[in-house]
């Protein structure tokens, strides 16, 4: 990985994470791991839908933004799969 995808990495994972405070401090959410996998992908789904629409108005800031959206529910998709992928072993 050459250094300036170190930066692009440690920004837009700075970027999850603010979002990912962010909501649990407006929606007093304390994580995601009791949502089911399917509301998690719809929420992802939605997600999606709200970065088209970014894209539609050309918005960089909102089109970033969505994105850090789009990979938080894709992350915690991966994570509630893969602790139910840990029980069943």
């Amino acid at each position: 990985m050459t250094e300036q995808q170190e930066q692009d990495l440690a920004k837009f994972a700075a970027t999850m994470r603010a979002k990912l405070l962010k909501r649990d401090s407006d929606e007093e959410k304390t994580g995601w791991s009791n949502e089911a996998p399917f509301y998690l992908l719809e929420r992802l789904h939605q997600e999606t839908a709200e970065l088209l629409e970014a894209f539609d108005k050309n918005d960089l800031q909102e089109i970033i933004l969505e994105c850090a959206d789009v990979a938080n529910f894709a992350m915690m998709l991966a994570s509630n799969v893969r602790r139910l992928q840990e029980m069943d072993l």
